[in-house]
């Protein structure tokens, strides 16, 4: 019977050493998870630039189908921001070529190799940049 009791008596829970132990493990755990998180949030917009910027390219051709020249942003009825608002968007046109940038701000502004994509056109010829040296990992 006294075993039964002293079975009985003792505490049920989690000791500090062990709730120390699971806090150091999920510690470490979110230290190397959280910056891969963010970096690959970064990177995945990076595609909204990339289709702003085809989205513009496609409506300057429309354009100058129309007008025999080139548009401004409101001038193509295209928003100065991308969707998520994680782009600045740009363009520069005249009669024979346009140029359209995207560049990031907000929190987006933080992604140091492709900060600025641009794409410019002359007649038919399209040039694709970005801030990165490596443009082909940009695009």
């Amino acid at each position: 019977m006294t075993v039964n009791a002293n079975i009985c008596n003792r505490q049920k829970g989690f000791s500090l050493i062990e709730l120390m132990i699971v806090i150091t493990i999920v510690g470490l755990l979110a230290s190397v998870a959280l910056p891969k998180y963010r970096e690959h949030v970064i990177q995945s917009r990076r595609s909204e630039a990339r289709s702003a910027i085809e989205e513009i390219r496609n409506l300057q051709y429309e354009f100058f189908q129309n007008y025999k020249r080139y548009g401004t942003l409101a001038e193509i009825n295209q928003a100065t921001t991308t969707p998520g608002g994680y782009y600045q968007l740009g363009v520069t046109a005249n009669l024979l070529r346009f140029s359209a940038t995207a560049t990031a701000i907000g929190n987006q502004a933080s992604d140091q190799e492709c900060a600025v994509f641009s794409l410019t056109s002359v007649d038919t010829f399209i040039s694709y940049n970005a801030s990165s040296s490596q443009t082909y990992d940009c695009w």
